[in-house]
């Protein structure tokens, strides 16, 4: 190889170091300037939320002692007791709850926010359904969401939907013992009855709430 030929190589890998040398650099650069501030633009954004949700959640404990006291509900009491008629004024459980069902409407008009906090019913056990959306970038898959869950609650129900790769809760094509899975697309008769057979069931140690994790 003649000397020219190894000097025009050597230029070429030469130049060719630099400009690796320069994007290297410069990302490293971008990279320290762009995510301290991405990350101090998620830590506001972060802050604000909480402080909403704070203040959200400070103003419905603010408002129940002032709903707990409402007549409507000591109505609802005397009437219950008093086979469905209030004694003290002849007024019907029916429309006690009625009343009720007025002043909480116009509470959620005046208040939206109302609206984002779930209800669990006393009447159900203190049970509640939680869907959880796995879908996406997320950092781990609803099995092993569910089964963190299980740890530190084991006696959460859990029903997964469709929409997991099969091996995250089959194996050979198989479910794994105590899994429920109901495939998409489902009508909601189709869910209301896996609801209930997650419910009625106890895999692994289950016995209180069902989380829907589709």
């Amino acid at each position: 190889m003649r000397l020219s030929t190894r000097l025009a190589i050597a230029m070429v890998g030469l130049v060719l170091f630099t400009a690796l040398a320069v994007v290297v650099l410069s990302y490293r650069n971008l990279e320290a300037e762009i995510v301290p501030r991405a990350l101090e633009v998620i830590e506001g954004r972060t802050r604000l939320l909480a402080d909403k949700f704070a203040e959200h959640t400070q103003r419905a404990i603010d408002d129940l002692p002032g709903l707990r006291a409402t007549a409507a509900l000591s109505g609802i009491l005397r009437a219950r007791a008093s086979g469905g008629v209030d004694p003290v004024d002849g007024v019907t459980e029916e429309t006690w709850r009625q009343r009720v069902a007025d002043q909480y409407a116009g509470e959620l008009a005046a208040k939206p926010a109302y609206y984002k906090m779930p209800i669990i019913g006393v009447e159900d056990g203190g049970r509640e359904i939680v869907r959880v959306d796995r879908s996406g970038t997320a950092p781990i898959n609803g099995r092993q969401l569910a089964d963190a869950a299980l740890k530190l609650r084991p006696s959460l129900k859990v029903l997964f939907t469709s929409g997991y790769t099969k091996d995250a809760i089959t194996h050979h094509g198989r479910l794994d013992p105590g899994v429920l899975l109901l495939t998409k697309p489902y009508r909601r008769s189709d869910l209301a009855r896996m609801i209930r057979v997650a419910l009625e069931t106890a895999p692994a140690g289950t016995q209180e709430s069902t989380a829907d994790a589709p």
